[in-house]
């Protein structure tokens, strides 16, 4: 059983993180673990093993977890706040075989990862799960979305090109509703998976479920195709082919209105205006439009 029924959120329980490390024996992520009770953040420590190790990939699919995070952060620079032992926050160091053919994949492997993972543990539970372009996985509620994970990519280059990479991941388990901050953007509320079932659900479960469906998306002899990949992305894409404002982050120009048609290989976001002119956007901030015909 993935958790019992409770009407509000538990006392923390740190992880154990030696279970996590025994299941993980043998994978390509999560095989050495290293948990912290109370950080600023996860991304620069496992910044820190990379630039510590002889290589980077010495020490690729290692990931660091913390019960607490002060400064966490996702997309855009927004802040990632959970109280104590409710959260799974996450880094994982992707290096040398561990890096994906198509290193803008990352976002959209991350996304796949955590998907298939919070669909294990919540399997039963009857919840409308998908992605959100570029970096959240969310859940369709009568009342709107409801955000329940969000993915941060950093990656480090060197004069040979890219050396590592760093998969911020943070997933809300079992905060209440007052533990969630408020909406950082109208459209989509944070809401975790104790909120939407009223279970409590073991972080150490979905740990070991993500590390594996990371590693199945990203060891060499397992790893699907570029073209799956962004076959799979798209299948779970929320609101493909619905009405979205689009403001781009990096080419400038008015925000744009049109239909979400897809992403590209590489994950950029395909949306098709009135006019029936295709664009491509790279980064952006998507909020959904109200009019008839969306789907």
């Amino acid at each position: 059983m993935n958790g019992k029924s409770q009407g509000k959120s538990p006392d923390a329980v740190n992880l154990d993180a030696r279970r996590v490390e025994q299941a993980l024996a043998g994978q390509a992520v999560g095989h050495t673990l290293l948990h912290r009770v109370r950080v600023p953040s996860t991304m620069p420590l496992a910044r820190e093993l990379a630039e510590r190790a002889a290589q980077p990939g010495d020490v690729a699919g290692a990931v660091v977890v913390a019960e607490e995070q002060t400064a966490g952060r996702g997309r855009l620079d927004r802040r990632w706040d959970a109280p104590p032992g409710q959260a799974l926050l996450s880094s994982t160091l992707l290096a040398g075989s561990l890096l994906p053919p198509r290193p803008a994949q990352m976002v959209m492997i991350a996304g796949l990862a955590v998907l298939e993972a919070i669909r294990q543990v919540t399997a039963g539970v009857n919840l409308a799960l998908g992605l959100k372009w570029p970096n959240d996985v969310v859940v369709q509620r009568p009342r709107g979305l409801g955000k329940l994970a969000g993915i941060l990519v950093e990656a480090v280059h060197g004069p040979a090109g890219l050396r590592y990479a760093v998969l911020g991941i943070g997933v809300n388990v079992n905060q209440s509703h007052a533990d969630l901050p408020a909406p950082a953007r109208p459209g989509i509320a944070p809401v975790s998976l104790h909120t939407l079932t009223g279970r409590i659900f073991s972080r150490e479960e979905l740990l070991i479920r993500q590390c594996r469906a990371l590693s199945q998306l990203l060891a060499p002899d397992t790893r699907p195709a570029p073209a799956e990949i962004q076959r799979r992305w798209e299948k779970e894409l929320i609101h493909r082919g619905a009405w979205i404002t689009v403001v781009p982050l990096e080419q400038g120009g008015p925000p744009l209105v049109g239909r979400i048609v897809g992403v590209t290989l590489d994950g950029a976001l395909r949306v098709e205006d009135a006019d029936g002119v295709l664009h491509t956007v790279f980064a952006g901030d998507v909020t959904m439009e109200e009019r008839d015909g969306s789907v």
